[in-house]
């Protein structure tokens, strides 16, 4: 008797002990997975820039056409500009602060709040570089808004639409205050990062951009690189890329002294 009762307890024992093993894999099964699931979204984060040592796209100007080239970028120096925050729109010789937060632009002059975007835009991106190129600094953004056009509208357009697009704009000083400069109508691939710099070389910024498309989130890896010039009443595309997946927008010196253009790819 005694005899199987040791017997039936060996075998509890033993069954919960399979249990408990066959417990810890499945949850060690579970954690694996979500762990790997977890990497992964972590690696598609377009907030991130470590994907790897490779992967990145240059784009230069080899003398008569923008090019791009896959390559290790050790042989180019670092950022060579960092986006400015402050300059002197009104010329009184003290530079005026450039916010931006939550959507909204603002500048400070002397501790206090000069200008401020309208709140119905969602602005983004925020420049401050002379793009159109007569010779002032000036406020330089992308944004969403509603209406494909602003108050002035085209001859050939009757009323303004509803619709919520990305726009261009640029203000700066004239007549005493920040007024617009030039101001797009609805672009037809949305800004999601942009700097200024001189790529060809002829001593005159172009816009550098990383754009995207409208049917994918603001938020996502864009999808084609962008240059552009000012071309006396408004921008030219000069370049966008063959369609991919990039981040991380820069723009650094080449071995030549050359500004060029870095992008990371998707890993």
């Amino acid at each position: 008797m005694r005899k199987s009762f040791l017997i039936l307890l060996s075998c509890c024992l033993i069954g919960i002990g399979i249990f408990v093993v066959w417990d810890r894999i499945e949850l060690f099964q579970k954690i694996k997975i979500y762990s790997s699931s977890l990497v992964g979204k972590l690696n598609f984060n377009p907030n991130r820039t470590e994907y790897s040592e490779q992967g990145y796209s240059v784009f230069y100007w080899d003398g008569q056409n923008y090019k791009e080239e896959e390559k290790d970028i050790s042989s180019l120096t670092e950022v060579i500009t960092k986006p400015k925050q402050e300059i002197d729109f009104d010329y009184d010789g003290e530079n005026e602060k450039v916010v931006l937060d939550n959507g909204v632009v603002s500048i400070y002059r002397k501790g206090e709040v000069w200008w401020q975007s309208d709140p119905d835009w969602q602005v983004e991106n925020v420049l401050l570089a002379d793009l159109n190129w007569d010779g002032k600094i000036e406020l330089n953004m992308s944004l969403w808004k509603q209406g494909s056009y602003g108050d002035d509208l085209p001859f050939w357009i009757e009323e303004n639409d509803s619709d919520f697009g990305n726009h261009f704009f640029i203000y700066g000083f004239k007549e005493g205050e920040i007024r617009p400069i030039w101001c797009s109508s609805t672009i037809d691939y949305p800004i999601h990062k942009m700097a200024a710099s001189d790529i060809n070389g002829d001593g005159k910024d172009e816009l550098v951009v990383l754009e995207g498309t409208y049917d994918q989130p603001q938020d996502s890896l864009t999808k084609y690189v962008g240059i552009w010039s000012w071309n006396d009443w408004g921008f030219s595309n000069d370049f966008r890329s063959e369609e991919d997946q990039f981040c991380d927008l820069k723009i650094r010196k080449d071995l030549d002294n050359k500004n060029c253009v870095l992008v990371k790819n998707k890993p």
